[in-house]
C-alpha cells in the first residue's frame, strides 16, 4: 500500500478504541489491528465492532440502564442481574448468530 492507500483507508476505519484513525498515512499500531480486524471473516469482525460500539458505555444504576436492562431481557435473565454475558450475546446476535446466553459458563 502506498502511504495515499494508507491515508484513504484510515480515513475509513477505527483503531482498537472505536474512534476513527488518525490519517497519517503510517501502518502504526492501530492501523495494523484494524488491517488485522478486516483479514477476519465478517461475522468476527462484526462481533467485535459491535461491542466496540458500546465501550463508554456507563450504568445508569448498578446493573442497568435502558441498554442493558435490553441485553439482559434478550438473554433471558432478570433486569438488574450483572450483565456481562449478556453483552457477550448482543455482540454474538449482531454477527447473525443467534445466542440469548446470560451465564459466562453457557457461553463457554
Amino acid at each position: 500500500m502506498t502511504p495515499k492507500d494508507v491515508r484513504c483507508y484510515q480515513g475509513l476505519r477505527v483503531g482498537p478504541d472505536g474512534d476513527p484513525l488518525d490519517v497519517d498515512g503510517v501502518i502504526g499500531p492501530e492501523t495494523q489491528w484494524s488491517l488485522d480486524l478486516d483479514a477476519l471473516p465478517a461475522w468476527r469482525s462484526t462481533l467485535v465492532l459491535a461491542g466496540l460500539k458500546w465501550r463508554n458505555h456507563v450504568e445508569v444504576i448498578e446493573n442497568s440502564s435502558p441498554e442493558i436492562d435490553a441485553w439482559n431481557k434478550a438473554a433471558g435473565a432478570k433486569v438488574g442481574s450483572r450483565w456481562c454475558a449478556s453483552f457477550a450475546s448482543m455482540c454474538i446476535r449482531a454477527a447473525g448468530i443467534e445466542c440469548r446466553e446470560a451465564s459466562v459458563h453457557g457461553l463457554a
